[in-house]
């Protein structure tokens, strides 16, 4: 059982992520788009049942989005209640889903889907909430929004209790992603200088900070971590250019789809199995499964 991260009794340390020489790594990968869309995002897979799951548009804005599940040859739209729009972003080995949706009155939900019921999730006080990630304990991890700013939470579904994650001296916000059985917890940070956002990963272990940065990257974003503790991502380099990262032992290895113009990773399974997106040639935008 993971200890609640309480904001006001969290007693972080900071430490900087280990800057080793990146490489590259070869995969194989399996694009996917949901039929007629015009973006298609894989944001998770349960590896044992092989069922993925993401969001795709009908159009080139990113509003208006729609949660799907892919499994063997078959699509299917998750019907949220009350939903005009949603997203999954999240799944386990327990077929245990999470992601948001946005109601009749342009409200934004996290939620919790266990094998059709569907728990609500609103950040005590927040202004909107987005779960992002769950582990196969059933610990979700997120985001929220309030007058303060932009903030990570954990929810304890057994015991029904928010705890909010902060990365020190964020002053424009953390977002947390990712969560693996261990209850360590991988997301971003940004600091707003007065100039420049800067945009860091982080790991939250034992009650640890450790900032990661891809090195020589303008900004870093963490989204899955797997039980093995190896981490996935992207990365903006010196010339604005988005990449696929994984990261383990201190070791950085950049994964893009050939091809491609842009490229970004959210999941590392425990098998090595990733997920994410592409964009190609024509600026399209694909989901991707890697092996």
């Amino acid at each position: 059982m993971i200890v609640p991260l309480l904001c006001s009794a969290l007693v972080a340390q900071v430490q900087r992520g280990t800057h080793s020489p990146a490489k590259t790594k070869a995969y194989r990968f399996d694009t996917m788009d949901y039929p007629g869309a015009f973006i298609s995002d894989v944001l998770d897979v349960n590896t044992a049942d092989k069922k993925a799951v993401g969001v795709f548009y009908s159009h080139a804005s990113a509003d208006g989005g729609t949660a799907f599940i892919f499994k063997g040859s078959t699509y299917t739209i998750l019907q949220v209640p009350g939903a005009v729009w949603s997203g999954l972003w999240g799944i386990n080995l327990s077929d245990e889903m999470v992601g948001y949706e946005v109601d009749s009155q342009s409200r934004y939900h996290g939620f919790l889907d266990s094998g059709g019921t569907f728990t609500f999730l609103d950040y005590p006080g927040a202004e909107f909430t987005y779960a992002l990630g769950i582990n196969d304990a059933g610990l979700v991890v997120g985001e929220y929004g309030d007058s303060g700013g932009f903030h990570g939470f954990l929810y304890d579904h057994d015991h029904e209790t928010y705890s909010a994650i902060d990365y020190p001296g964020a002053n424009f916000g953390t977002w947390a992603s990712g969560i693996n059985s261990a209850g360590e917890i991988v997301g971003q940070w940004e600091y707003f200088d007065g100039s420049l956002n800067h945009q860091h990963g982080f790991l939250l272990k034992g009650g640890t900070f450790t900032s990661l940065d891809f090195p020589g990257a303008l900004g870093t974003n963490a989204v899955g971590i797997n039980d093995a503790g190896e981490i996935a991502g992207s990365y903006a380099d010196a010339n604005d250019v988005f990449h696929g990262f994984t990261y383990s032992d201190g070791v950085w290895k950049t994964v893009d789809v050939p091809g491609a113009k842009y490229s970004g990773l959210t999941r590392i399974k425990n098998n090595g199995q990733l997920t994410g997106q592409f964009y190609d040639a024509f600026s399209e935008e694909h989901g991707i499964l890697a092996h």
